[in-house]
């Protein structure tokens, strides 16, 4: 059956030699996988600018529940945000926003107000003009807090508990929003993830971490 939704771009991946695999972001159907065909020809629903990291389409689909893949009928984009492409550190963030977000979600589960959310994070990264450096850790903050797990200092909390003194330490000043050093930040966003995949097991480490850390230096 077709429906009309918007979606946000998180993950696209070679599936053959002319199609590819992308996971959207929808605000109908929550993380769907779509195959597109031939998304470099003119002739594509989806074509390969519309499949940067966060973009957000406005999107006509052929949506059947048993199906692991779902199909495109047309694509158009709603929003570009050209400094995530101009600027090489907004795009190492944007880059790892949407897979963190891929990562932790189930697919086919809605969350309108994640998807608003993310939208608005997009927004928010392209046009920031400081305060970059620290813009992922404040994203896991508050992405943490729309899943169910805010980071909390508290006593109470056990992965606090499993922390070695210093991490202990920098993840109270994560709860507390104190000021970091670069050093701290680069830690604080490893030690952030730990506590991602404390409370989501099948999270996997990923492949945007470390060229966010070598570009946030």
């Amino acid at each position: 059956m077709k429906y009309k939704t918007t979606g946000i771009v998180l993950k696209s991946i070679r599936y053959r030699d002319n199609d590819r695999i992308v996971q959207i972001f929808t605000r109908e159907f929550g993380k769907v996988s779509y195959l597109v065909h031939a998304p470099a020809s003119k002739r594509a629903v989806c074509r390969t600018p519309y499949l940067q990291a966060l973009t957000l389409l406005s999107l006509e689909v052929d949506h059947r529940d048993k199906r692991d893949l779902q199909h495109i009928v047309e694509a158009t984009p709603l929003k570009f945000h050209p400094d995530l492409l101009a600027d090489t550190t907004k795009s190492a963030i944007a880059f790892f926003i949407a897979e963190t977000v891929c990562s932790a979600l189930y697919a086919n589960e809605q969350d309108v107000n994640l998807f608003d959310y993310l939208e608005e994070t997009a927004v928010r990264l392209n046009d920031a003009t400081n305060g970059i450096s620290l813009f992922p850790q404040q994203f896991l903050v508050e992405f943490a807090g729309l899943m169910g797990f805010y980071p909390s200092d508290s006593t109470e909390n056990e992965f606090l508990q499993l922390l070695q003194p210093y991490d202990q330490t920098l993840f109270r000043a994560i709860c507390q929003e104190e000021a970091l050093s670069a050093v701290q930040r680069a830690e604080a966003l490893q030690l952030l993830m730990r506590y991602f995949r404390f409370h989501l097991p099948s999270m996997h480490q990923l492949q945007s971490m470390e060229l966010l850390l070598e570009v946030l230096g």
